[in-house]
């Protein structure tokens, strides 16, 4: 019987969505590894909280036109509205698990992208490398700032290039129309203007091999889309005062741009801070001639025709990058740091994806090209196994976006703050100048269903000696001075804090209104203890 199962679910659909749903559980885990925060530390982080205010005190409709003034960010706002309708199903409100759920949603779309990475290449390319490409494309290096982009929603349009290449491939393999896919590449056309631009361009790419006639069938529908989106978009940025554009530029960092992060950074990230301009020509003509005689040497139009998109959409999207953000030239310089990384990331994927695409498919030749093939893919694991304990960043990520406080202290830090006439408070979100404008009502009644804090946090402050109470130079907080605090708090009593680890008090010393405490052993973690008035004292003598 269990062989007629099997059977059943390798030869039928529900199999493949089975299949499916397995690689995405196992990538998200994967992500969720790399980046632990989301799932550890729920806080709701720049757009994402200020999209969510705008949709939920302006509308939604509201959100869609005018969420940014120079382009759409539609699938950004899709994924924003499925996570207010998880939190509600599962918390009873719109509010209380939306970090949670955004980042369910975050995680669900970077492993969308891996998995269908590894369908396309079905045919094209052996089984083993497939699932090569489907983990390298997990373990992209994004410098030190995965807390940016894993578990966060605000950056996915980044990665909407390389699908709209991946998806205009797929939809040229198809004989018939493709309403899905379409709606797909319209959403991505609506959430990252280069899209807009690429599937013009692919569509046009296409149409070089196939009857007029059939092919606006299949793309008509498509390209009109994308012309009344452009259309839209074109008049949005003709009336922004900086026209999309950011920064001026500085032409003594292009190199360190163009081809330093946005080409061969893959593949150089362990030694980044060690390269120059001229190291960085060296490595970039030594890639091209690389990938440039694996594509001579190969066979399958097919292969060819993915790379050629891919290599299309690559271009489009460096000119543009480099050209609407001439601020990177100015943020990048020197070989010191990679940040801002989401700006990369796009590109990145894009020529990992190509470079073992090619190398895989060598493997199928004969001779040389199947030597240089397997000694690539080879070196290319080697190096990502070798560093896979820097790609992973766990629980503390290297770069912190976040703080000590919840999206769910942020809430209850409202109580006392009057509504605007419109009936609106602001939520201070991070980075902490970013706020979301929620309705009053709405987070009364998010309010109403947790626990808030019983003290005005505002009291435990982040300067240069402290972050939220936790002394930065010694291990110790401070609390309220008060007689219940100075009878739990003494010398030789413990202290457990938030999350369960423990430390003996050593020392204290008063003020008219706090109690500094002192404990044994090395300086406390502010974001790891939490806030002084949630902490236990345990062992009173």
């Amino acid at each position: 019987m269990h062989v007629r199962y099997r059977e059943f679910f390798s030869k039928t659909r529900a199999g493949s969505v089975l299949g499916v749903i397995a690689m995405l559980v196992f990538a998200g885990a994967i992500l969720a590894f790399r980046n632990l925060e989301p799932l550890t530390n729920y806080f709701t982080f720049a757009e994402d909280g200020v999209w969510l205010g705008y949709a939920m005190s302006k509308g939604w409709w509201y959100a869609i036109v005018d969420a940014k003034t120079d382009y759409f960010v539609w699938g950004n706002l899709l994924f924003v509205y499925l996570a207010t309708l998880v939190s509600d199903i599962f918390c009873g409100d719109k509010l209380i698990c939306y970090p949670q759920a955004l980042s369910f949603w975050s995680y669900f779309f970077y492993s969308s992208v891996s998995v269908l990475c590894y369908y396309v290449t079905k045919d094209l390319l052996p089984q083993a490398i497939r699932w090569i490409v489907f983990l390298a494309t997990l373990m992209i290096p994004l410098g030190d700032s995965s807390g940016e982009i894993f578990g966060r929603i605000a950056n996915i349009g980044y990665y909407l290039v390389f699908v709209t290449a991946l998806l205009i491939f797929v939809k040229s393999r198809k004989t018939a129309a493709t309403p899905f896919t379409d709606m797909i590449l319209l959403v991505c056309a609506a959430t990252n203007p280069v899209c807009l631009v690429l599937t013009l361009v692919l569509s046009t790419f296409t149409l070089l091999e196939q009857d007029s006639k059939k092919w606006i069938k299949k793309n008509g529908a498509i390209i009109i889309g994308c012309l009344v989106i452009g259309a839209l978009i074109f008049f949005r940025i003709n009336a922004s005062p900086d026209k999309g554009m950011t920064g001026s530029f500085r032409l003594e960092s292009l190199i360190e741009v163009s081809l330093a992060r946005a080409f061969i950074y893959p593949f150089v990230f362990p030694f980044y801070n060690q390269l120059s301009d001229t190291i960085v020509v060296i490595l970039s003509l030594a890639l091209l001639t690389l990938l440039g005689t694996l594509l001579t040497k190969e066979k399958s139009k097919e292969v060819k025709t993915l790379i050629s998109m891919c290599a299309i959409a690559y271009f489009i999207y460096l000119l543009l990058t480099v050209y609407m953000r001439k601020s990177l030239t100015e943020n990048l310089g020197g070989y010191t740091g990679t940040f801002p990384d989401r700006y990369f990331m796009g590109l990145n994927i894009i020529v990992i994806f190509s470079f073992l695409v090619l190398a895989g498919s060598a493997l199928r030749a004969s001779g040389a090209a199947r030597i240089v093939g397997a000694a690539t893919v080879a070196s290319f694991t080697v190096l990502y196994i070798a560093n896979v304990a820097w790609l992973i960043e766990g629980e503390t990520t290297r770069m912190q976006f976040g703080g000590n406080l919840t999206f769910q202290d942020q809430l209850c830090s409202t109580t006392l703050q009057p509504a605007d006439a419109e009936g609106n408070v602001s939520v201070v979100i991070y980075p902490t100048d970013r706020y979301a404008t929620l309705p009053k009502n709405e987070v009364s009644a998010a309010i109403n269903k947790i626990e808030c804090a019983p003290e005005d946090i505002s009291f435990y402050v982040t300067d240069s000696n402290w972050i939220k109470g936790i002394a930065i130079k010694w291990p110790g907080f401070y609390l309220h001075n008060t007689p219940e605090n100075l009878a739990a708090f003494k010398i030789g009593n413990t202290v457990q804090f938030s999350d369960k680890t423990t430390r003996k008090i050593v020392d204290i010393s008063t003020s008219n209104e706090t109690i500094n405490v002192f404990v044994d052993g090395d300086i406390l973690i502010a974001k790891k203890v939490g806030l002084p008035f949630k902490f236990i004292v345990i062992d009173q003598l």
